[in-house]
Formats: structure tokens, sequence, C-alpha cells
């Protein structure tokens, strides 16, 4: 049995266009992002956050001025629950790879490691452990940046909600000049 020439072309149509339409839908469920993924939340002094992987509440902040160096210390009760892949890094239990001295339109430097009140750094067993601790971070930029900032500091805490990295909260704190 011959199919007409015809009837040959309308199959050829048809699959092209089933393809197309498969493609389409394909890069459409592709390209699907959230135009927000990274939804920020204000927090204050002396306020618990809680999410499910960490609790924490920030105790004090100081500033000071060393040339032309700001420095920032504070000090956090801090409670990992369990890991909350900071910084990209799947199972990171350590806060410190997701936190930074926030300085609009300015450069700042992450946090050193988590330390003690006593200045000893903390071992990766005690960052992990699930019992609240008190924790001392340090943070500095450049005194021209943060003078010039065209908003207030913030001390910014980014926590991934998935492990496909694909929605944050942001915790925000503004600082004291």
């Amino acid at each position: 049995m011959k199919l007409s020439k015809s009837l040959r072309w309308l199959v050829v149509v048809i699959i092209i266009i089933a393809g197309v339409g498969l493609a389409g839908k394909r890069y459409y469920d592709l390209n699907q992002v959230d135009q927000h993924p990274v939804r920020e939340k204000m927090f204050s002094q002396g306020q618990w956050v809680k999410t499910d992987s960490v609790n924490f509440k920030v105790l004090t902040t100081k500033t000071t001025q060393s040339g032309n160096e700001r420095q920032v210390a504070v000090v956090m009760k801090i409670q990992q629950l369990k890991p909350s892949h900071y910084g990209n890094k799947r199972g990171n239990y350590n806060i410190t790879h997701g936190m930074w001295l926030n300085i609009p339109y300015g450069y700042s430097n992450m946090s050193i490691p988590m330390r003690h009140l006593d200045g000893r750094p903390f071992t990766q067993k005690e960052v992990e452990d699930p019992t609240e601790k008190s924790a001392q971070f340090y943070f500095t930029t450049r005194a021209d940046d943060y003078r010039n900032r065209t908003a207030a500091a913030r001390l910014s805490i980014l926590i991934p909600e998935n492990e496909q990295f694909a929605k944050f909260t942001k915790y925000s704190m503004p600082l004291e000049s």
C-alpha cells in the first residue's frame, strides 16, 4: 500500500510540529527559575532566628577602626541542628561559610573561623555539636567603603532552603555605625 505524496507530507509536518512542541516544553521546563531565589528577612539584635537547620541570635556587635580598616566583631548564640549546606557545600555545618558583612556598594571579607569567647577556634566536632554555644565572628572592610556606603551596613547570613540550591533565605541585621 502506497501513501500518497500529500499524506506523506502531512505525516512529516505532524512529526516536525510534535518535535518542536516537545522541544519547546522541555526548554520551558528547564528554564523555570524563580524570579526571586533569595528572600531577605530582617532580624534585630537579641532576637532568636529559628530555621530547620540552625537557631541563632546576635548578642553584641562592636565596630572599631585601625588605619584604613574597619573591623566588626559579632558575638552570637548559635545552635547548629543539622548541616545547612553553607557556601553551597553539601553537608556543611560551618555557618561562617554563609555569613558576611554586607556593605552596600563596598567590599568586605568573610569572617575568620568561628571562635570561642576566649579566642580559641572551634574544632569541626564542636561546630557540628547541636548544643547551644556562644561564638565570636570577625569581619574586616576598608574604612573608606564603610564610611561611603549608601545604606546601613548589615550582618548577613545566607541559608539554603534545599539541596538544589534554588532558594535561599538571607537573614540580615542592620549594624549601628
